[in-house]
Protein backbone atom coordinates (compact mmCIF):
# COMPACT_ATOMS: atom_id res chain seq x y z
CA UNK A 1 0.00 0.00 0.00
CA UNK A 2 1.28 3.46 -0.80
CA UNK A 3 1.98 6.18 1.72
CA UNK A 4 -0.93 8.33 0.54
CA UNK A 5 -3.40 5.44 0.67
CA UNK A 6 -2.20 4.57 4.17
CA UNK A 7 -2.63 8.20 5.27
CA UNK A 8 -6.17 8.23 3.87
CA UNK A 9 -7.03 5.04 5.76
CA UNK A 10 -5.62 6.23 9.09
CA UNK A 11 -7.41 9.59 8.83
CA UNK A 12 -4.44 11.94 8.56
CA UNK A 13 -5.56 12.84 4.99
CA UNK A 14 -9.04 13.34 3.52
CA UNK A 15 -10.25 10.10 1.99
CA UNK A 16 -11.73 11.88 -1.02
CA UNK A 17 -9.40 14.73 -2.00
CA UNK A 18 -6.20 13.90 -0.09
CA UNK A 19 -6.02 17.16 1.93
CA UNK A 20 -3.89 16.88 5.10
CA UNK A 21 -6.14 16.86 8.19
CA UNK A 22 -3.63 16.45 11.02
CA UNK A 23 -2.74 13.55 13.27
CA UNK A 24 -4.03 10.09 12.40
CA UNK A 25 -7.22 9.03 14.20
CA UNK A 26 -7.33 5.39 13.10
CA UNK A 27 -10.22 5.56 10.63
CA UNK A 28 -10.87 7.30 7.28
CA UNK A 29 -12.43 10.75 7.40
CA UNK A 30 -13.21 13.67 5.09
CA UNK A 31 -12.26 17.33 5.16
CA UNK A 32 -14.91 20.02 5.61
CA UNK A 33 -15.25 20.60 1.86
CA UNK A 34 -15.78 16.93 0.96
CA UNK A 35 -18.23 15.85 3.66
CA UNK A 36 -20.77 18.65 3.11
CA UNK A 37 -24.04 17.21 1.98
CA UNK A 38 -23.04 13.54 2.27
CA UNK A 39 -26.14 11.85 3.74
CA UNK A 40 -24.16 8.85 5.06
CA UNK A 41 -21.90 11.04 7.14
CA UNK A 42 -24.83 13.01 8.54
CA UNK A 43 -26.67 9.77 9.37
CA UNK A 44 -23.55 8.46 11.11
CA UNK A 45 -23.30 11.63 13.22
CA UNK A 46 -26.95 11.39 14.25
CA UNK A 47 -26.62 7.71 15.21
CA UNK A 48 -23.41 8.39 17.12
CA UNK A 49 -25.08 11.17 19.11
CA UNK A 50 -28.09 8.97 19.90
CA UNK A 51 -25.77 6.17 21.05
CA UNK A 52 -23.87 8.56 23.34
CA UNK A 53 -27.13 9.83 24.85
CA UNK A 54 -28.39 6.28 25.41
CA UNK A 55 -25.19 5.24 27.17
CA UNK A 56 -25.29 8.36 29.37
CA UNK A 57 -28.90 7.54 30.31
CA UNK A 58 -27.93 3.90 31.06
CA UNK A 59 -25.11 5.07 33.36
CA UNK A 60 -27.45 7.28 35.37
CA UNK A 61 -30.39 4.85 35.50
CA UNK A 62 -28.20 1.88 36.47
CA UNK A 63 -26.66 3.70 39.43
CA UNK A 64 -30.10 4.76 40.68
CA UNK A 65 -31.45 1.20 40.37
CA UNK A 66 -28.42 -0.42 42.03
CA UNK A 67 -28.57 2.04 44.93
CA UNK A 68 -32.31 1.44 45.33
CA UNK A 69 -31.75 -2.32 45.50
CA UNK A 70 -29.04 -2.04 48.17
CA UNK A 71 -25.87 -2.69 46.17
CA UNK A 72 -22.60 -1.19 47.37
CA UNK A 73 -20.40 0.02 44.50
CA UNK A 74 -17.53 2.29 43.61
CA UNK A 75 -17.72 4.38 40.42
CA UNK A 76 -14.62 4.71 38.24
CA UNK A 77 -13.76 6.49 34.97
CA UNK A 78 -16.50 9.09 35.14
CA UNK A 79 -19.15 6.52 36.15
CA UNK A 80 -18.40 4.39 33.07
CA UNK A 81 -17.18 1.47 35.24
CA UNK A 82 -18.74 0.32 38.51
CA UNK A 83 -17.05 -2.07 40.91
CA UNK A 84 -19.97 -3.74 42.68
CA UNK A 85 -19.94 -5.82 45.87
CA UNK A 86 -22.37 -8.73 45.46
CA UNK A 87 -23.08 -12.05 47.13
CA UNK A 88 -20.95 -13.67 44.39
CA UNK A 89 -18.02 -11.38 45.17
CA UNK A 90 -16.68 -8.38 43.30
CA UNK A 91 -18.27 -7.73 39.91
CA UNK A 92 -17.12 -5.27 37.23
CA UNK A 93 -20.14 -3.59 35.65
CA UNK A 94 -20.11 -1.18 32.72
CA UNK A 95 -23.56 0.46 32.86
CA UNK A 96 -23.26 2.26 29.52
CA UNK A 97 -23.19 -1.02 27.63
CA UNK A 98 -24.67 -3.23 30.36
CA UNK A 99 -21.75 -5.67 30.30
CA UNK A 100 -20.66 -7.26 33.58
CA UNK A 101 -17.96 -9.72 34.61
CA UNK A 102 -17.81 -11.67 37.86
CA UNK A 103 -14.17 -11.57 38.94
CA UNK A 104 -14.12 -14.83 40.89
CA UNK A 105 -15.46 -16.99 38.06
CA UNK A 106 -14.87 -14.80 34.97
CA UNK A 107 -18.54 -15.32 34.01
CA UNK A 108 -19.97 -12.50 31.93
CA UNK A 109 -23.37 -11.21 30.98
CA UNK A 110 -25.24 -8.23 29.59
CA UNK A 111 -28.01 -6.01 30.85
CA UNK A 112 -29.01 -4.61 34.21
CA UNK A 113 -31.83 -7.15 34.66
CA UNK A 114 -29.45 -10.05 33.98
CA UNK A 115 -26.96 -8.52 36.44
CA UNK A 116 -29.55 -8.19 39.20
CA UNK A 117 -30.75 -11.76 38.63
CA UNK A 118 -27.25 -13.27 38.46
CA UNK A 119 -25.60 -11.29 41.27
CA UNK A 120 -27.84 -10.51 44.24
CA UNK A 121 -26.61 -7.82 46.66
CA UNK A 122 -24.64 -8.63 49.78
CA UNK A 123 -26.94 -9.00 52.74
CA UNK A 124 -26.23 -6.35 55.33
CA UNK A 125 -25.23 -7.38 58.81
CA UNK A 126 -28.57 -6.18 60.23
CA UNK A 127 -30.45 -8.61 57.97
CA UNK A 128 -28.37 -11.49 59.36
CA UNK A 129 -28.96 -10.47 62.99
CA UNK A 130 -31.75 -11.87 65.12
CA UNK A 131 -32.77 -10.13 68.35
CA UNK A 132 -32.58 -12.36 71.42
CA UNK A 133 -35.89 -13.40 72.98
CA UNK A 134 -36.42 -14.88 76.42
CA UNK A 135 -37.82 -18.13 75.00
CA UNK A 136 -34.57 -18.91 73.09
CA UNK A 137 -32.68 -21.87 74.48
CA UNK A 138 -28.90 -22.28 74.12
CA UNK A 139 -29.65 -24.97 71.54
CA UNK A 140 -31.78 -22.55 69.48
CA UNK A 141 -29.08 -19.86 69.67
CA UNK A 142 -26.48 -22.37 68.50
CA UNK A 143 -28.74 -23.44 65.62
CA UNK A 144 -29.16 -19.81 64.52
CA UNK A 145 -25.40 -19.28 64.61
CA UNK A 146 -24.74 -22.42 62.56
CA UNK A 147 -27.23 -21.14 59.98
CA UNK A 148 -25.18 -17.95 59.62
CA UNK A 149 -27.23 -15.65 61.83
CA UNK A 150 -25.99 -13.69 64.80
CA UNK A 151 -28.16 -13.46 67.92
CA UNK A 152 -27.85 -9.99 69.45
CA UNK A 153 -28.97 -8.62 72.78
CA UNK A 154 -28.74 -11.84 74.75
CA UNK A 155 -27.87 -11.49 78.47
CA UNK A 156 -24.39 -12.58 79.54
CA UNK A 157 -25.69 -15.63 81.52
CA UNK A 158 -27.44 -16.95 78.36
CA UNK A 159 -24.16 -16.97 76.41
Amino acid sequence: MGEIAGSMLDGSMCEQCGEYLGEAVGYPRCCGDCDDGDPQIETFRILKKQNQEKRAHNREASQVELTKRGYQFEAKNGDAHLIVQTSKGVVDFWPGTGKFRIRSSADTGRGLDDFITSCPPVESASEREIPWASHMTPFAIQAYEKAGFRVVGQPSEAQ
